[in-house]
């Protein structure tokens, strides 16, 4: 563990703020590489004490190395992304640095599993160093808002969700994480009452994602409520457990 520990540190290094590597690796070395997926097929067979053995000290690691980077620090997955926090950083964009998106996925798995394993605040911790690290990235805003709707913070998590559906708009390869977003929005609406909003939330979702059993549920969940039924703790519970979470990002699956 101790040298794919120093072996990930040294393939993220900071970037310059054109994203070219100063003097890092192309790549995260082999061993590193197979940690992580085996900390993701742990996650995958429900062993989540095993991926967090695993994923843990890594998440340790980059942690502290980048509190040891000067300078605002992003992550970036396109030239596009980068663009963006250079020009947010304005007159200062030549101070920005960019680390590969190895290390947020690193500490994404890590959030993850804390999840799974029911240490919300945790991850809630990690969820938001990660959205500072890289706020124009969809699938944790929608893993936020999620996090923050287990702790019963429906605020937050509405909050959390409708960023996550602005960011993903206008990228069509965000349109899981819109739609997952707008499930979540879907949630805590019918949490509130307010049906006719809940509706429109998981139909906008059902054109990004047809068919999602989820939104299919909750639209029938809704019907009945409107015609009368009540509402039970049981149907929320059965059909809600997890209504925005989408699957790991491909660039964490390595895919």
């Amino acid at each position: 563990m101790r040298f794919a520990v120093a072996a990930f540190l040294a393939a993220v290094a900071p970037a310059t703020a054109q994203g070219q590597e100063a003097g890092a690796p192309a790549a995260a070395p082999d061993s590193l590489a197979q940690q992580v997926g085996q900390a993701y097929s742990d996650i995958k067979a429900g062993r989540n004490n095993e991926a967090l053995a695993k994923i843990g000290p890594l998440a340790a690691a980059v942690t502290a190395r980048l509190h040891e980077v000067p300078g605002p620090v992003y992550c970036a997955r396109s030239a596009g992304e980068a663009d963006i926090y250079k020009t947010q950083a304005m007159p200062n964009s030549s101070a920005v640095k960019f680390v590969k998106s190895q290390l947020c996925d690193v500490l994404f798995l890590h959030a993850y599993v804390l999840v799974n394993l029911h240490r919300t605040p945790e991850a809630i911790a990690q969820l938001r160093s990660l959205i500072a690290l890289e706020p124009a990235f969809p699938h944790y805003q929608v893993e936020y808002g999620s996090a923050l709707r287990e702790v019963g913070d429906l605020d937050g998590a509405l909050a959390a969700y409708r960023r996550a559906v602005e960011l993903a708009a206008p990228v069509k390869d965000y349109a899981l994480d819109q739609a997952g977003g707008l499930r979540g929005i879907g949630f805590v609406l019918t949490e509130r009452g307010d049906l006719d909003g809940a509706e429109k939330a998981y139909r906008q979702s059902l054109e990004l994602a047809p068919g999602h059993p989820v939104a299919v549920n909750e639209l029938g969940y809704i019907a009945r409520l409107r015609s009368g039924g009540a509402r039970t703790q049981a149907q929320t519970v059965e059909s809600n457990s997890d209504p925005a979470k989408a699957a790991l990002p491909k660039v964490v699956q390595g895919q």
